[in-house]
């Protein structure tokens, strides 16, 4: 999702329950050519006439950018999906922008843990989509959803774990490419039929080197109570409740590699509690509570000593000032590692 500072303010059309510490089907911004329906699910659009290489075959998904449907490749016989950018955002070169560098920084990280990119074009109606492999399998999110609190089923808990590790490998990998996720979150994990873990959506990735330029801008996360001055506030890109502090604040230049350890952080928080660590009324309550980034284990979650230490690991990683956190996915994925096999 991409928030602008303008939309602090505004409601949350998907995201978690908290008196339920359910899902609310999705956790992004409802946009361009998706409709909401009144339960908040979105409805993908269809594009238009396709290439004739492909043959459309149906919906799988969608959000305010864009949607995701099955077509079938014709000339290599085979089922992938395609990425579409909806056609209000299509209108925003900026927009364009972002959806082709998607789909090129997706295809330049050949790695078995990051879903490959096959193709990229325009519709008959001018609409911009690539394809990629189409998984058999779920999101990490819905997978959590679908067996409640996982810590509490072992072999489940195990296997999360397990495709969080591999996950890791892929970041890393992204890492040594110079390439930020910069919105990492049980939704954007892929986990297929057979174990195979996949690093999705880089809808707003950007380059380790990239930097805001121009004027003075505040070396460090302003001190929990501190207003952030406004002037430095730039366009927050990523999910309120997996934010790194420097990401709410909209502190761009202050992203590097250990604001994606913070996000595999939050995504094991997720596992072992069962819902994301930051929540909220609305977009400003979450906002709120990623700035202050009072991570707390209080509510019910996993047991045992595995548990214990993975906790240690999650809040090592999701550390309020950078320098305090594991400095990279590698050593981060060590913890984890060790975590685990001390269990054994």
């Amino acid at each position: 999702m991409r928030l602008l500072a303008e939309d602090i303010d505004g409601p949350i059309s998907g995201g978690w329950d908290a008196t339920t510490r359910r899902r609310r089907t999705n956790t992004t911004t409802v946009r361009g050519e998706c409709r909401p329906l009144d339960d908040g699910r979105v409805i993908p659009f269809r594009p238009g006439p396709l290439p004739p290489r492909y043959e459309y075959l149906g919906p799988i998904g969608a959000g305010g950018m864009g949607s995701v449907c099955s077509v079938h490749d014709l000339y290599l016989l085979r089922c992938v999906a395609m990425k579409f950018l909806a056609r209000e955002a299509a209108r925003n070169p900026d927009h364009v922008r972002r959806f082709v560098r998607e789909a090129q920084i997706t295809a330049d990280l050949e790695h078995p843990n990051v879903i490959p990119v096959y193709d990229w074009g325009t519709d008959d109606d001018g609409n911009h989509f690539f394809t990629m492999k189409r998984v058999d399998g779920r999101t990490l999110a819905e997978w959590i959803d679908g067996v409640g609190q996982p810590a509490r089923e072992p072999a489940v808990f195990e296997e999360m774990l397990f495709a969080l590790v591999k996950i890791c490998d892929g970041l890393a990998f992204a890492h040594s490419r110079g390439v930020l996720h910069c919105d990492i979150k049980p939704e954007n994990i892929m986990v297929g039929s057979h174990g195979q873990a996949y690093l999705m959506d880089w809808g707003v990735a950007r380059a380790c080197n990239e930097r805001p330029a121009g004027g003075w801008l505040p070396a460090e996360i302003p001190a929990v109570g501190d207003p952030a001055p406004s002037v430095f506030r730039g366009a927050l890109n990523g999910t309120p409740s997996f934010m790194a502090p420097e990401q709410a604040f909209g502190y761009m230049h202050l992203v590097d590699e250990r604001t994606d350890v913070f996000g595999l952080g939050t995504v094991l928080f997720t596992i072992l509690t069962g819902r994301p660590p930051f929540q909220g009324c609305d977009i400003g309550a979450v906002l709120l509570e990623a700035r202050v980034c009072a991570v707390s284990f209080s509510c019910a979650g996993a047991d045992g000593a595995l548990a214990a230490r993975l906790r240690e690991v999650a809040l090592r990683a999701m550390a309020r000032a950078p320098g305090d956190r594991y400095q990279s996915v590698v050593e981060l994925q060590c913890a984890l590692q060790d975590a685990i096999d001390s269990a054994r």
